[in-house]
């Protein structure tokens, strides 16, 4: 038998070469292996491309829905309150299985972005009468955006009997008349907000309704603050009916907000004396409705968790709380009275 080197170089090239492509592969399979073509080896690859990806899937874990009872945040008792403002922690996960997968809005409705608008629409006649009531403190007041997460965080902290912020550590924020006025510069002496029924409060507000939207008004639709904005910009709103206009507003997406999001009855019955609108303690209205709303939040967050809604004037909560214990402002990015 011939001993030269060649006669082996072939098979021992073919035996690496198979192990290479196909390992734990014996030398006499390699040795009898049958070479696929470059295009069943792609189509294999792609197979096996496939398979995998497939694998993967089915291995995937579905996303669990927010506990109820407790989150993650309630866990933590020194919990900070992240979010950097950009809005990606304003909606939630929302449970049960026939809403697997879908996400939901938490339900508040003091939007700084609308309020924004809303001041910009007004006229320079406007504003003058808005400062002559003694508001003009919401004139300057500039709030850019409101983290949800640090709001749902708060409210957990507010007690609603002694209306102090227990974020922890021994400290604690007073909410007071006066930390509302030092704040938001609302008229802070005088009576209560007036009253009345809640039958003429519809009746009048049809009737504002018409006069503000005109022949577009329907009682199911309600006023939308975005029709008074837009009519105050394009000064169609003018005058008394336009300063009640913008009160209304201001009330329903500010300072006394809550889960609706069209002129409540509430704001029509406050606006009534729209003359003596600087003769009433509105800084006493907020405190007392951010009472009822911390009391509400405790409630359905035992049943809804982080999804539960928020009424009262949650930028106030908010502004305060970093003040005083200067909260990181990436939380909220916003500006004050520039």
């Amino acid at each position: 038998m011939c001993l030269c080197p060649h006669v082996f170089f072939i098979p021992i090239f073919s035996v690496f070469f198979i192990m290479d492509q196909d390992q734990n592969v014996s030398g006499q399979q390699g040795a009898h292996a049958v070479r696929r073509s470059p295009r069943v080896e792609n189509k294999r690859k792609q197979l096996d491309k496939n398979e995998l990806k497939e694998r993967k899937k089915r291995l995937r874990l579905k996303v669990p829905p927010i506990q109820d009872a407790e989150s993650d945040d309630e866990k933590d008792t020194e919990f900070v309150p992240g979010g950097d403002g950009s809005g990606d922690d304003n909606v939630g996960i929302v449970g049960g299985d026939e809403n697997k997968g879908i996400t939901k809005t938490r339900a508040i409705r003091c939007s700084p972005g609308k309020f924004i608008k809303l001041v910009n629409s007004l006229s320079d006649e406007l504003k003058s009468e808005v400062v002559a009531k003694g508001f003009g403190g919401l004139l300057r007041f500039k709030p850019h955006l409101l983290s949800r997460k640090l709001l749902s965080w708060l409210m957990r902290k507010l007690n609603p009997e002694t209306m102090k912020l227990e974020i922890g550590g021994g400290k604690e924020i007073q909410i007071t008349e006066h930390s509302v006025w030092c704040v938001l510069e609302l008229p802070n002496v005088g009576s209560d907000p007036p009253t009345m029924s809640d039958a003429d409060a519809r009746a009048l507000r049809d009737e504002l309704g018409v006069q503000i939207c005109g022949k577009s008004y329907r009682r199911i639709s309600g006023i939308n603050i975005s029709v008074i904005t837009d009519r105050l910009q394009k000064r169609t709103l003018n005058g008394e009916l336009g300063l009640r206009a913008f009160f209304m507003a201001a009330f329903q997406c500010l300072l006394f907000s809550n889960t609706d999001t069209r002129i409540r009855i509430d704001d029509v019955k406050y606006t009534q004396d729209i003359q003596n609108m600087g003769n009433k303690n509105w800084c006493k209205a907020v405190v007392d409705r951010l009472s009822i709303a911390a009391r509400l939040y405790r409630k359905d967050f035992a049943e809804k968790g982080i999804n539960a809604p928020i009424s009262g004037c949650g930028i106030f909560v908010a502004v305060s709380s970093t003040h005083t214990f200067n909260f990181c402002p990436c939380n909220l990015l916003f500006q004050l009275h520039k």
